[in-house]
């Protein structure tokens, strides 16, 4: 779906759909190979039916609770009046990580990739997700499947707050490139030993 869904469970048609994924997903199986589905957990596009619908309704909403919205009616532009994903992405209203009700959908979201035959979920912009979500959405993935994996983009500073727990593995920008720059002959082996 890419990072501004209007449905959290579906493939976008122009990456070729669902029925694209299902062949994705028995392609890398056959090879023997694992897949993992990227999931935004943190935000979700302006034009996402739950966030129409506040624009619409306002606090008469059933969505209301699951956005941070301090003005309404809503406006475009920078300053649209909701919270919203960063570098001015207002087109991308944050979702009430502490809802419980946001909890149990994105929850049931991982665990639905995991039913749909991925290997594991890889959690975008898991250093902005309070860790309980994290270990939430982890629990909800590996009651599916305990041999999934779960992992997510944390920044370097604070990798050691999420892995090993709640998450698996994350995602580690400091050493890629480090790494990057040495397979390029830009960084010394004594650079690369030095961030890890």
């Amino acid at each position: 779906h890419r990072y501004d869904a209007t449905d959290l469970a579906a493939i976008d048609p122009a990456l070729g759909g669902d029925a694209a994924f299902a062949r994705l997903i028995d392609a890398t199986h056959r090879l023997g190979l694992r897949l993992c589905a990227d999931v935004a957990v943190t935000h979700v596009h302006r034009d996402h039916p739950w966030f129409q619908d506040v624009r619409a309704r306002g606090p008469a909403s059933p969505w209301w609770t699951w956005f941070r919205v301090h003005r309404w009616p809503c406006f475009d532009g920078p300053d649209p009046g909701y919270d919203h994903y960063q570098k001015g992405q207002w087109q991308e209203p944050l979702l009430a990580l502490d809802e419980p009700a946001v909890a149990e959908h994105l929850a049931a979201t991982c665990a639905g990739w995991i039913d749909r035959g991925v290997d594991g979920v890889r959690i975008d912009a898991a250093a902005d997700v309070p860790i309980p979500l994290l270990a939430q959405l982890a629990a909800a993935v590996k009651a599916r499947r305990a041999d999934a994996v779960v992992f997510g983009e944390v920044v370097p500073a604070c990798l050691d707050r999420f892995a090993p727990a709640p998450l698996d593995a994350a995602t580690d920008f400091a050493m890629a490139g480090a790494l990057t720059g040495w397979l390029a002959g830009t960084t010394s082996a004594d650079e690369l030993t030095a961030v890890a």
